[in-house]
């Protein structure tokens, strides 16, 4: 329970809220199933609802992930969209602390609080580690280089070598970037695809629990 409390909370959702919502649908389901059964009077209908019951509890929780997955993807791909930017102000003459802190101008939610993190842990530590603590957020080895070249910048200075390595990493990092755009397309619509799936395999049930009904009332009546 508590695995999944931090998977929701992790989203920005309200673990609470979101167990009483899945309550609320259960006992929905419930509802109708006791209806059912008292205008249709088979006990068929009681496995129907339970596997219903069964398929949405589980589409329900299993949500989180993919929501924490697309939402990372979102930070991520706003975080290389800012990265022009950065290397402008540090071309421009900015310290590496001021073009993090003009960053935080530029963007909000998530990313924005985690650049403030950033800014906040270079405060306390000089070295690499709030570098690298930023670059785990994200998951991406291609982060961590990146971040790695930054702080090369402050021990050593942002000559034109530590630049042109920051571009090198950006470039490819934006090119992964392009591919998982391309692969979210692809998953959305192979998702997409699963849902009339998903509709043929109730009816189908449906159908069969409708069958052995017909066939159990032809037999009652031998």
């Amino acid at each position: 329970m508590n695995k999944l409390k931090k998977s929701i909370e992790s989203i920005g959702l309200n673990f609470k809220n979101q167990i009483l919502i899945l309550i609320i649908l259960d006992i929905a389901l419930i509802g109708v199933g006791i209806v059912l059964y008292l205008f249709i009077n088979n006990p068929i209908i009681i496995a129907f609802i339970t596997f219903v019951i069964v398929l949405v509890n589980y589409l329900y929780l299993s949500r989180y992930k993919t929501i924490k997955k697309t939402n990372d993807k979102k930070v991520l791909f706003e975080f290389v969209s800012l990265l022009p930017f950065f290397k402008t102000f540090i071309e421009n003459g900015y310290t590496i602390y001021q073009s993090l802190t003009e960053l935080c101008l530029f963007t909000g939610g998530e990313l924005l609080t985690r650049l403030q993190q950033l800014i906040n842990d270079i405060d306390e530590d000089k070295s690499i580690t709030p570098f690298i603590n930023f670059s785990k957020t994200f998951n991406y080895l291609q982060i961590e280089q990146l971040m790695i070249c930054v702080y090369q910048m402050i021990d050593e200075g942002g000559n034109e070598n530590h630049i042109y390595q920051f571009q090198i990493i950006f470039d490819k990092l934006r090119e992964t970037t392009v591919k998982l755009s391309v692969e979210n397309k692809n998953n959305s619509l192979a998702n997409m695809s699963i849902f009339p799936l998903i509709g043929s395999a109730v009816l189908i049930v449906m159908i069969t629990f409708g069958i052995i009904s017909v066939i159990g009332a032809s037999l009652n009546g031998i």
